[in-house]
């Protein structure tokens, strides 16, 4: 069964919703200039508030070494997102030097130019859609079809972009994906969560066999 997460949790009471509907994994996004920023405290507090079952996934653009080990040190973080322009060797580094698992973000029309080097890495990878100067959270659908061809050879593939309860079946029976990522299809507004909407796109996502 496909994995779900569901990201920009800002607040204890969205990642324990989530938690409680079923998600996998959850979202924390540390990029300061997105709504969805979330603070080293927030995080704490969402940490402490979920089963040690869900994993945690920091979100980073084009962040520092540093700031990225501290922030996982301090926050428990199970896995690290890089969605910036950051390289596969910065990504294996901080995997290394961390003891995390790494998904590096790509864009889908890129993802086959790259999956080599992801696979031999020993990175996940995450297949969004084009990010028009914006980092993730756009709510545009990314190319399934590219999407497909990278998870017909490589079984650590996310999907995201633009998925909802509306399409999430129908995009996972077209890629098959290791998981499935959601934000803005399940908010009611930035950095909120609409709880009918992560209830349902967690119920769509775990029916499809």
């Amino acid at each position: 069964m496909v994995r779900v997460k569901v990201c920009g949790i800002t607040n204890v009471e969205d990642a324990r919703h989530a938690a409680a509907c079923g998600a996998d994994e959850i979202g924390l996004n540390f990029y300061s200039k997105s709504p969805r920023f979330i603070s080293m405290r927030a995080a704490q507090d969402v940490a402490s508030s979920i089963d040690a079952s869900v994993k945690l996934v920091g979100v980073f653009v084009n962040a520092s070494e540093d700031e990225i080990a501290l922030t996982a040190k301090q926050c428990g973080l199970d896995a690290v997102q890089l969605h910036g322009d950051e390289t596969i060797e910065f990504a294996q580094k901080i995997a290394h030097e961390n003891s995390v698992r790494v998904i590096k973000t790509v864009e889908a029309d890129k993802a086959l130019e790259i999956l080599a080097e992801i696979r031999s890495s020993g990175l996940n990878l995450l297949i969004d859609a084009p990010s028009m100067g914006e980092y993730g959270g756009t709510g545009r659908v990314s190319d399934w079809d590219r999407a497909a061809d990278a998870a017909a050879s490589f079984d650590r593939v996310y999907l995201a972009g633009g998925l909802g309860h509306e399409n999430v079946a129908a995009a996972i029976r077209k890629v098959r994906p290791f998981c499935v990522d959601a934000c803005s299809k399940l908010e009611s507004a930035k950095g909120k969560k609409d709880p009918q909407k992560v209830a349902a796109f967690i119920e769509a996502a775990k029916s499809v066999l």
